[in-house]
């Protein structure tokens, strides 16, 4: 779809991607465990009578719920993708959480998620939330892992102090964020925010095949990322940046300028393939020294002007980008 990724890139990241997505397709993959409101009148009730471990498939009829569901300690004996406890919108973005209907909205998410394993969130519409829709904690004490956000709808969520999309906190292995559209949030759409403890076991984390699109801040604003693994495949990211001033940035993808500017971290950390990057209001990639990195590293991207790799210091970054993009008008980019 947007160019030939090199052998090397391809086949690392088709494996972790098809060793990601897999457990979105193990888990009871026919038929439901449990189904809201008929089984749980609530998605709280039903994740919370989920056996530990999976696999269950928690199934969610259309409708809107006002909740702030809350995943926190589930699945913890879970331990590969054939325990996956999936919460699953029975018809795309026709079941839609709105938390902003609670007592004290301003404390909510859509989802959050702690110290919980093999959890996949899939095919809601989130809404509402004056904090980010999804938030995975991190940190020693609350990291999960191999938790998945699939073809949701993630729009109209946060505020001036709180960024609206999806944030992933440190730690947190194996995360995935597949197929979702994201969009018109109030402050970035995707934070990552790194491994600030340097474990080794964070990577990988995959970002893939979003559209990620008029976000008040960045489409995706990533960490110092020391040892985590952060791939960017296949997305499209345009158009962010709507929000007035420049504080946070306005870019498509922002990798902090305080991650490595040489040796660990630096560069290899963070993986672009195949994305469209585009019309973004501050530019399309900031701190370009710290973000792009040779083929071996990136490859197949296309942004608005086209000229970063330019902008790389030696090692080059010759063939991260490979051209311009086709469609500018951000009417058409994000509809």
């Amino acid at each position: 779809m947007r160019g030939p990724r090199s052998g090397h890139i391809a086949l690392v990241i088709l494996g972790i991607v098809a060793g990601l997505l897999g457990r979105a397709e193990t888990a009871q993959a026919n038929g439901c465990d449990s189904t809201v409101p008929i089984t749980h009148t609530t998605i709280q009730a039903a994740v919370d009578a989920a056996p530990n471990p999976g696999p269950w498939k928690i199934c969610v009829n259309d409708g809107t719920y006002v909740e702030s569901v809350k995943i926190l300690g589930r699945n913890t004996a879970a331990v590969d993708a054939t325990e996956t406890i999936r919460v699953v919108a029975v018809n795309p973005r026709g079941a839609i959480v709105n938390p902003g209907g609670l007592p004290n909205p301003a404390r909510y998410h859509a989802f959050s998620v702690a110290t919980s394993n093999f959890i996949s969130i899939e095919g809601f519409k989130l809404t509402g939330a004056t904090r980010e829709a999804v938030f995975i904690r991190g940190g020693l004490s609350m990291t999960n892992r191999n938790i998945s956000v699939i073809a949701t709808e993630i729009t109209g969520n946060g505020s001036p102090s709180t960024n609206g999309g999806i944030f992933i906190g440190r730690e947190n292995p194996d995360t995935l964020v597949d197929g979702n559209t994201i969009h018109r949030n109030f402050r970035n759409a995707l934070e990552i925010e790194g491994d600030i403890y340097k474990n080794p076991t964070n990577s990988p984390k995959v970002i893939t095949n979003n559209l990620i699109c008029k976000n008040g801040w960045s489409g995706v604003y990533s960490g110092r990322t020391f040892t985590d693994v952060i791939t960017l495949l296949d997305n499209d990211i345009h158009c962010n940046g709507t929000a007035t001033g420049s504080t946070g940035g306005r870019f498509g993808v922002f990798r902090q300028a305080v991650a490595p500017k040489s040796g660990a971290g630096f560069r290899q950390n963070i993986i672009l393939d195949g994305n469209e990057i585009c019309s973004n209001t501050g530019g399309d990639i900031a701190n370009v020294n710290q973000t792009l990195g040779p083929l071996v590293n990136d490859t197949g991207n296309v942004t608005t002007l086209g000229n970063e790799e330019a902008q790389c210091l030696a090692p080059g970054c010759a063939g991260a980008i490979t051209g311009t993009c086709l469609v500018t008008d951000c009417d058409v980019l994000c509809p």
